[in-house]
């Protein structure tokens, strides 16, 4: 299995597509997960460092769809992404 770093800042923004942020400076967690669908049993395809910034195409629960894949915005009840904003200046709702 070949695991590879997402770039910093991965794609580019989808009008309306929440942008979020790793956070896990507080955490005991270095890196997070990206999976080729969204579940924990999904192969483990690349990983996004703390700062790193994805956008929002898909949701599955708390797993969000990327550029690079799937990745989960919390793990064992710890928030490990945050969302920022949203591309083209919309209110997120619910966060």
């Amino acid at each position: 299995m070949i695991v590879q770093d997402v770039p910093t800042r991965a794609a580019t923004p989808v009008p309306g597509a929440p942008q979020w942020t790793v956070d896990i400076a507080n955490t005991k967690y270095d890196f997070v997960r990206v999976r080729n669908g969204p579940s924990l049993s999904s192969a483990e395809t690349a990983r996004l460092w703390d700062g790193s910034v994805i956008y929002e195409t898909g949701r599955n629960g708390d797993w969000i769809k990327h550029a690079g894949g799937w990745s989960t915005h919390t793990f064992e009840g710890t928030p490990i992404m945050t969302a920022e904003a949203v591309a083209g200046g919309e209110a997120l709702p619910g966060a």
